[in-house]
């Protein structure tokens, strides 16, 4: 009876254990492509991006200058032009905390609002890679791939308890990350579901990075950016990441 029982426990859970390990050689082949052990010496970096973002139909340009510590810190100014007029806004992120400045005054922000920036930023950390090979909450599954702009993809799906299912795209002959889909709200503090497609690599201090993303929110076109300049760091001061406006 107990070799019958351990028999059958181990046939029902190969498929599982099976899919594991297909998911965790891509991202392992993923690793190498965007840098091997860089993505680890350089877990921060300062940022500056351009785009344009749609809301209520209208395309908005802006500019973003960003500075992170991974896992859980970011500060991030976005300058949004509207009717020929500059309108900077500041999100500081520290931990389970969040905070927005605009025009040197803290905003309130909804429940929504809070909840969109910590999954942004929790979703950043598992795009760095490495923490899904090296931290035991994350479970690695395979998923079907996506078709982006004619190439084909291979598909990760990354759980974790309190979290809901974030789903990576790995083009098939790069393996550099093409796309991730994940919930989260909209401008509005609606759910959303949100796909962030990442092209034109380069690379900086032996780490690869994308210098476009295009957004989508429910399908529909959302946010297209630039990167114009990036410093991998491995460290930065964490007064910068304190809840002031500057």
């Amino acid at each position: 009876m107990r070799t019958l029982l351990a028999l059958t426990l181990a046939v029902a859970l190969a498929p599982a254990a099976c899919g594991q390990d297909a998911a965790r050689a891509v991202v392992e082949k993923a690793v190498q492509a965007h840098g091997g052990a860089a993505l680890d010496k350089y877990p921060a970096g300062r940022a500056k991006s351009k785009g344009t973002i749609t809301l209520h139909n209208t395309e908005f340009p802006f500019t973003n200058e960003r500075v992170y510590q991974m896992p859980g810190k970011s500060r991030s100014t976005f300058e949004v032009v509207s009717a020929s007029v500059a309108r900077p806004v500041t999100y500081v992120a520290n931990g389970d905390k969040v905070a927005a400045f605009a025009g040197g005054l803290a905003q309130d922000l909804h429940k929504p609002q809070v909840e969109e920036l910590r999954t942004a930023l929790y979703v950043q950390n598992l795009t760095r890679l490495t923490p899904l090979l090296k931290d035991k909450q994350y479970k690695l599954a395979p998923a079907d791939g996506i078709m982006i702009e004619g190439q084909p993809t291979v598909g990760v799906t990354v759980s974790a308890e309190g979290r809901k299912d974030v789903r990576l795209y790995f083009d098939r002959q790069t393996n550099l990350l093409a796309a991730v889909e994940r919930a989260g709200f909209d401008a509005q503090g609606k759910p959303a579901e949100h796909t962030e497609f990442y092209s034109g690599y380069r690379e900086a201090n032996g780490l690869k990075y994308p210098t476009r993303t295009a957004v989508k929110q429910n399908g529909k076109r959302y946010l297209e950016s630039e990167t114009v300049e990036f410093k991998p760091l491995e460290k930065v001061d964490p007064r910068e990441f304190q809840f002031n406006p500057s």
